[in-house]
């Protein structure tokens, strides 16, 4: 991979070039790199306790090993554009098990090849994004906020995003494949949403996401939105249940 944004976290700390960041990790470079080569090896491992309950042997997951070979990033893209349309475009797709993916081209296309050079999306705050609305809410939750509240500040409060790193092959493509659904430590949805909110796929949210490269934006403003469809209610995150993605260039 191939890093070339330098960043200032904090006043008096040293520019760091991010080289990837995901949900639970992120790795950086201090400015004071000289340009080469940096071979990373990282080593996971499950600190979780020894014994479960009566379970007997080790619960934890085996250590999880990898690599990379950070480089000097020469030549980036000034742009980015979907290629293929499938999923298609801005309509309702169920997620499967490994995810929805979306291909992505950078530009100019060639030369030169921006193989290994770093993507990184961030997104807005979460909105209601016409999924639901306050009708959807139960009286009961309302109570407690502002009258003056609105559906997009409730989503704000409910859910959240989870921004990740990619990279170019050697085509000038990168993938971003979209799962899950970010709702926010100790939110509990029945407490949130009517029971007709649920039957009627009016539970989810819509994000914004640029795409970054070198810090430059090169791709801005689509709108991914979600929406589940549960098994069964009272809704759980570990119980079975449908995710929907729609997403807007």
């Amino acid at each position: 991979m191939k890093v070339c944004d330098l960043e200032n976290p904090k006043p008096g700390f040293p520019k760091r070039g991010r080289v990837f960041s995901s949900e639970n990790a992120t790795m950086t470079i201090f400015d004071s790199w000289d340009g080469k080569a940096i071979n990373v090896d990282l080593t996971v491992f499950d600190r979780s306790s020894n014994f479960v309950g009566e379970d007997e042997g080790d619960p934890r997951d085996a250590p999880l090993f990898s690599g990379w070979k950070v480089k000097e990033a020469k030549n980036i893209p000034e742009t980015a554009e979907r290629i293929g349309n499938d999923p298609q475009e801005n309509s309702w797709v169920e997620i499967p098990q490994n995810g929805l993916i979306f291909d992505y081209k950078g530009l100019p296309n060639s030369p030169p090849a921006y193989n290994d050079v770093i993507v990184r999306e961030t997104f807005s705050m979460p909105k209601a994004g016409n999924i639901f609305s306050i009708d959807d809410i139960h009286e009961s939750y309302l109570d407690d906020l502002s009258a003056t509240i609105t559906a997009d500040e409730i989503a704000a409060m409910l859910f959240e995003a989870n921004p990740n790193t990619f990279a170019f092959n050697s085509a000038n493509e990168f993938m971003d494949t979209h799962d899950g659904f970010g709702v926010q430590e100790m939110i509990d949805l029945n407490l949130v949403f009517k029971d007709s909110a649920f039957q009627n796929k009016r539970v989810g949210y819509l994000l914004k996401q640029d795409f970054n490269c070198c810090g430059k934006i090169i791709m801005e403003n689509n709108e991914v939105s979600r929406r589940l469809e549960p098994s069964q209610l009272p809704f759980s995150l570990d119980d079975s249940f449908i995710i929907e993605l729609k997403k807007k260039h």
